[in-house]
Order: structure tokens, then sequence, then C-alpha cells
């Protein structure tokens, strides 16, 4: 509802309004409804849900460098295979590359 600069602040938002409440007092003096004109303030309380998106880098080791560094990957395969992070659907792949892996080890100790 605007307010004028100068003058007495108004009441009713409209004529629409002012006459409802006056049909409405009017009924309530007559006792045919059970209305009564309350003038007061009402105060709401507005809850905003504010979204906060974080971005986090995680380094991933595409080309080991080291062999400590292979080890180091090597481990978080067998925690992650013990900790249920590796699902059961990628062990297919795992397996045949795992025994590569023993097969290649095997062969270059026996070399020595």
């Amino acid at each position: 509802m605007a307010v004028p600069a100068r003058g007495r602040v108004p009441k009713w938002c409209s004529g629409t309004c002012r006459h409802r409440a006056w049909e409405q007092a009017r009924a309530a003096a007559s006792g045919r409804a059970a209305v009564t004109v309350v003038d007061r303030v009402v105060e709401t309380v507005r809850t905003e849900t504010v979204v906060q998106h974080h971005r986090t880098t995680v380094p991933v080791a595409v080309h080991p460098a080291s062999a400590h560094e292979w080890a180091r990957l090597l481990e978080e395969l067998a925690v992650g295979l013990d900790t249920g992070r590796v699902y059961n659907r990628d062990l297919p792949v795992l397996i045949p590359a795992a025994n590569a892996l023993i097969d290649a080890l095997e062969r270059r100790i026996q070399r020595r």
C-alpha cells in the first residue's frame, strides 16, 4: 500500500476493502454474523533456504612416477576392496588385471 508523503496515513488499501470492512462491521453489530473487525499488526516469519555449492579438487595420479607411488595406489586399492568402496560389479575387470600383475612379478623374480 502506497503511503502519501503528506496527509493522513490511509486505513484501507482500496475502496473495496473499506466497503467489505463496513459490511462485516454492520453484520456483526446486527448479530447476523459472528465477525468482529480487529485492527492489529500481524507479523509473519519467512524462512529462506540458502544452498551453497562447494567444489573440491581431488588429485588423481594418472601415471605414478615411482615404485612408492605404485605401492601407495595398490594399497589404496586393497583398502577399497576391504572396506567395500570397490563394488562387486567391478571385480570382473580387476581380477584379470591383478592376475597379470602377479604373473609379471613372478616372472621378474624368476629372472633374478
